[in-house]
This record gives structure tokens, sequence and C-alpha cells, in this order.
């Protein structure tokens, strides 16, 4: 029940609240008008609190959905720009991932890190994107 309580704040995160009822309908509308957008949004939210786990931050921080949200954002633009879904979910899964320990380090030292992690591994991707010709 926490574990389901903390991914619907990651998704409240997006917004800066850690409301579970706000974060229920932003997945809900998201999955009215994009279901592969949330699926990647949901892929993201989960590597992001799994990331979080392995980093050892405190189960407390962790259920904020501070850890789960830029993973979000990164599976909302992948979605958009990724039309192979095997590479969506492996570009997804890889930088939601870095985005966490991105944010792991700035929180480590106290520096908010925001959407920060997502607009760096988000260019990484569209750079990455351009690059091998995918977009």
């Amino acid at each position: 029940m926490i574990f389901a309580l903390t991914i619907l704040r990651g998704f409240s995160y997006v917004f800066f609240s850690q409301n579970v009822l706000l974060g229920t309908t932003i997945a809900i509308s998201l999955g009215i008008f994009s279901p592969i957008a949330l699926l990647m949004a949901a892929i993201g939210n989960l590597v992001g609190i799994l990331a979080a786990m392995l980093l050892g931050v405190k189960q407390s921080v962790i259920e904020t959905g501070a850890f789960g949200f830029n993973g979000i954002l990164i599976g909302v633009m992948v979605a958009f720009y990724v039309k192979q879904i095997p590479m969506a979910i492996l570009l997804t899964v890889i930088a939601s991932a870095a985005a966490a320990l991105i944010y792991y380090l700035f929180f480590k030292n106290n520096v908010p890190a925001l959407a920060f992690p997502f607009a760096l591994t988000g260019w990484g991707i569209l750079i990455f994107l351009k690059y091998f010709k995918l977009y």
C-alpha cells in the first residue's frame, strides 16, 4: 500500500505536491490521453524509486515521491519522441536511473535539484536520438 502511495506521490510531485489524489488524477488523465506515455511515466517513476532504494535513501524521503518525478517527466518525453516501444523502455530506464543519481547527488549536498536532472538527461536523450538518426 505504501509503495502505491509513493508512486502516486511521484506523479503529484510533477506539480511539486505530495497529494495522492492529485497524483491519481494526473496518472488517470495521462492514461486517457496517452496510454504509452502513462506506461513510460510509470516505468520512469519505478526506476527512480528503485534507484533511490539502491542508493540508500531513507524510506521517509523516498515516500515523498521526489525521486520518481524526474523519471515521470523522462518517460513522457521519451513516449513523445520514440515510437519503438523496446527502445523507449530502454531509454526511459537508463535516463531515469541517471536522473535519480543526479538528483541524489544534489539531495545529498542539500542543493535543490528540482527538474534539473530531467533537463540534463532529456537533452542527452535528444542528442542521442539525433546523432543516431532515431528522431
